[in-house]
């Protein structure tokens, strides 16, 4: 039983730092647009959380709402975020479906993690990524899906 445990939680890992390295930013990448964000977060080995925020892009500012569900995690946490966007054309590639991956141990208002930042991807080519503080009991590895609707 242990043995099974131990090789979903690598399994895991191994899906979530796939995730991760394929998200980060290279040189193709233009800094489009940037955005702030509130919400929470609750997981107990699959995770759902929501989160409302504000992109601006090319002097306009507009409001949206992220909801997503994942595998991996235990615990409860709200944070915040302020974040940059690359690769939008036009204000409405921001909306969609995103995918990202995450680790780290959130302990009261201490976050213990190698990096705050998140990244996400959506199927528009769009990159978010985010820097992120947070507040809650959480320990956290697995991989998130996340949609972004304008909430107007």
């Amino acid at each position: 039983m242990q043995k099974r445990i131990l090789a979903a939680a690598a399994a895991i890992a191994a899906m979530a730092a796939i995730t991760i390295a394929g998200l980060a930013t290279g040189a193709e990448d233009v800094e489009s647009a940037k955005l702030t964000l509130r919400g929470w977060k609750v997981a107990f080995i699959g995770s759902a959380g929501q989160s409302k925020g504000e992109l601006t892009y090319e002097g306009k500012t507009r409001k949206f709402k992220m909801t997503g569900l994942g595998i991996g995690g235990v615990g409860i946490s709200r944070s915040s975020a302020t974040g940059v966007v690359y690769n939008m054309k036009s204000m409405d590639d921001f909306v969609g479906s995103y995918t990202s991956g995450r680790s780290g141990v959130t302990l009261g208002d201490d976050e213990y993690i190698k990096d705050r930042m998140l990244w996400l991807k959506n199927e528009k080519g769009v990159k978010i990524q985010l820097e992120t503080d947070k507040e809650g009991l959480e320990l956290n590895l697995g991989a998130d899906g996340t949609v972004i609707k304008w909430d107007d």
